[in-house]
């Protein structure tokens, strides 16, 4: 098995010369100081995971993994960061799609777990691309939904009806429930979940792929409820539906919640259905890639 190729991108030489006495045994490891050298090198070769400093001062915030999401959509995104902003992270989570967000100082031994975890997820998608052929994306590129404008219409699945995602809403208060059916009539096979026991009900029953949880964030069993949901079934992708939040708890929602998305309220439907059929499109590539392993097994 070849040594897992891994790109770090950091400009503060110190940062990087800790990586290097971590990583530069037992990896293919190169690592930069410069963004736009970063970004030179993914036009060049293929890494199975990039990881990069929030605050690279030749570009913005978050710039050089967006860059990374489009020119090497298979590689697993990682964010360091030591001082990260609410709206920082939402870009980090929407548009840039991390993995992980980990802090500074790091802990070396969750480091290396979370860049270990991120291998073997970048190695499905290599192991499963044909020879002579590039890896399959694990995400498609789409054109984040600013402020102000609906994001453009995706087109569609290449997938029969019978094939289609199930969608499990958890919306207690039943406001979404007829917005959401209208935005992804056709699209989708939705269910509505009023409570936390009937999504467990439905989770048991039915092939759910994708969940919209409309949650309260101070709320402690909601919390229980998403980190259980992820534990028990890894592979249901979470759009995240609640008031805004403080950065302590956006980084929970990627690190130990694992959210796919994240929407503020009042909802935009236009934005919501897009982060959906993100979701639905993930869910499709993943399966894709498993079965092309040989891996995908559909449940009774």
């Amino acid at each position: 098995m070849t040594r897992p190729s891994l790109l770090f991108v950091d400009d503060e030489r110190a940062s990087l010369t800790a990586l290097r006495v971590v990583f530069g045994v037992n990896h293919d490891l190169i690592v930069t100081t410069d963004a736009h050298e970063a970004i030179a090198l993914m036009k060049a070769r293929t890494f199975h995971v990039i990881v990069c400093d929030q605050r690279m001062s030749a570009m913005g915030e978050v710039d050089v993994l967006r860059h990374a999401r489009e020119l090497s959509p298979h590689s697993i995104r990682l964010l360091l960061s030591g001082d990260a902003k609410t709206d920082s992270i939402l870009l980090a989570i929407n548009e840039v799609e991390v993995h992980r967000f980990l802090q500074k100082p790091w802990d070396t031994a969750k480091l290396k777990q979370v860049v270990d975890e991120a291998i073997d997820l970048a190695r499905n998608f290599f192991d499963a691309a044909e020879p002579g052929q590039a890896p399959r994306s694990t995400a498609e590129v789409l054109p984040f939904p600013r402020a102000g404008r609906s994001p453009e219409p995706l087109p569609a699945l290449d997938i029969e009806l019978d094939d289609k995602e199930t969608l499990l809403l958890i919306d207690p208060g039943e406001s979404m429930v007829t917005p959401m059916r209208v935005e992804l009539e056709d699209k989708v096979r939705m269910e509505h979940a009023a409570s936390r026991c009937d999504a467990l009900r439905i989770l048991r029953d039915k092939p759910v792929g994708v969940v919209v949880f409309s949650f309260d964030v101070r709320s402690q069993e909601d919390g229980v409820f998403v980190r259980m949901l992820k534990r028990e079934h890894p592979s249901v992708l979470v759009v995240a539906v609640c008031d805004s939040i403080d950065t302590v708890r956006l980084i929970e929602l990627i690190d130990e919640m694992k959210i796919f998305r994240y929407v503020r309220r009042p909802v935009n439907m236009k934005i919501l259905s897009h982060y959906v059929m993100s979701a639905v499109r993930r869910r499709d590539e993943t399966r894709r890639t498993a079965c092309a392993k040989g891996e995908y097994r559909v449940s009774a």
